[in-house]
């Protein structure tokens, strides 16, 4: 009976590890509010509807697709000749790509509001890149990335700073890097804000956890991070074309300089983070000037049936004057995998001031997964510039002055 006892013990007590182990790595039951603040920041852990998006834009990159659209602009409140030429105008683009054969071909007509339409070609033809309007020739007019310091020289241009080919380093960032950048960012909050800036509230199904912290706070932790991120090899190898290490280093620097002694501890900075189904659907910061909300940036995402929807708002308010910024991001039928109707609005107002402004900049794109004929570059619609002779180089230059009108 003893034994018995025992064993029955034994058990109860690995029953309750068990659900204590569970309890800890499966939910955030002994979480402390900074634990699972910071988990959610780290959380890599994708949802099935996440993993589908993912899908779409590794399909849109490896396979072959056409694709048409719609970019315009309306605004308001602003005078001059640039934003009334603007105001109003569209482009519309229709084309197609091929990653594997390394081909793509783009028609885009820009529609201005005084009426005017004007047509562009863009071609890709593995290394070969050619526009085409009839502004310029008939035909395309290519580049091939390869020798450009000769063509360079063939149109007289300064080469010192030109190189024979353009190389196009790769900026996107790998399951390991995310991973480590996620890690060494989240560490620096990890190790400088204390147990007590957070705490976490229950609104219905929702949980909000909140990390509060004064100005000087914030200010000290987003100086260690700008100086971690300076030094980022990580970061550092990214870096747009055209945009090196010390102008990079440079800005950091400058930023560093401009928040150096503005702390105001009377001041405070609020980061939410709301979490349903384990799942975190919506960032807000807060920015306090005293008791006064001065600034909110809020970052949200949402997915229902088949759509995405992305949404991120930038509202600052000084005295009477308010400025906003707003995008939304949405992609109609994503979790299918085709026909997939992509759409970005980004919305500028001012109020307020002498000149208010509303601004409105609309895109759209519907991209279908199917094949469509590119045709190669070759004698008929092209004129490649390496390969052109004098003679051509000349005739070109003469059929283009003619067409703008200069002789």
């Amino acid at each position: 009976m003893k034994k018995k006892i025992l064993l029955i013990v034994v058990l109860v007590v690995l029953l309750l590890g068990a659900g204590v182990a569970y309890a800890y790595f499966a939910t955030d039951f002994f979480k402390t509010e900074k634990e699972m603040f910071l988990s959610y920041l780290l959380d890599d852990k994708m949802t099935a509807e996440e993993e589908k998006i993912a899908q779409y834009f590794e399909k849109k990159e490896s396979t072959s697709h056409t694709y048409n659209g719609k970019a315009g602009m309306t605004v308001s409140g602003m005078q001059n000749e640039e934003i009334d030429m603007l105001n109003g105008s569209n482009i519309t683009f229709e084309g197609a790509t091929n990653p594997a054969q390394k081909l793509t071909e783009l028609e885009l007509t820009a529609n201005l509001a005084t009426g005017v339409n004007v047509p562009i070609m863009y071609k890709q033809d593995g290394e070969t890149y050619g526009i085409q309007t009839n502004l310029l020739d008939e035909k395309y007019i290519a580049v091939r990335n390869e020798n450009l310091k000769e063509l360079a020289e063939k149109f007289g241009l300064d080469t010192t700073n030109v190189p024979d080919k353009i190389e196009l380093e790769n900026t996107t960032f790998t399951n390991e890097e995310l991973k480590t950048l996620k890690e060494r960012y989240v560490g620096i909050l990890d190790t400088n804000l204390p147990e007590e800036l957070f705490s976490k509230e229950k609104v219905d199904k929702q949980t909000i956890i909140t990390l509060s912290m004064g100005e000087d706070k914030f200010v000290e932790v987003f100086t260690k991070i700008l100086e971690t991120l300076r030094n980022d090899e990580i970061i550092l190898n990214k870096l747009p074309v055209g945009y090196d290490k010390e102008t990079f280093q440079t800005s950091i620097d400058e930023m560093l300089s401009d928040i150096d002694g503005i702390a105001d501890p009377e001041n405070k900075v609020e980061i939410k983070l709301y979490v349903e189904n384990k799942s975190m659907d919506m960032l807000e910061v807060k920015f306090y000037e005293g008791d006064k909300n001065i600034a909110n940036l809020v970052i949200s995402s949402e997915v229902t049936e088949n759509d995405l929807v992305v949404e991120v708002t930038m509202r600052v308010q000084e005295n009477d004057e308010t400025a906003e910024i707003s995008a939304k991001v949405q992609y109609k039928n994503i979790l299918t995998l085709d026909n997939v109707e992509e759409s970005i609005q980004v919305k500028m107002l001012t109020e307020g001031t002498t000149e208010d402004m509303d601004l409105r900049v609309d895109f759209t794109n519907t991209v279908k997964f199917e094949e469509k004929t590119i045709e190669n570059f070759n004698e008929t619609n092209s004129i490649v510039l390496n390969d052109a002779s004098e003679e051509e180089m000349m005739n070109l230059l003469t059929a283009i002055y003619s067409n703008l009108g200069l002789i």
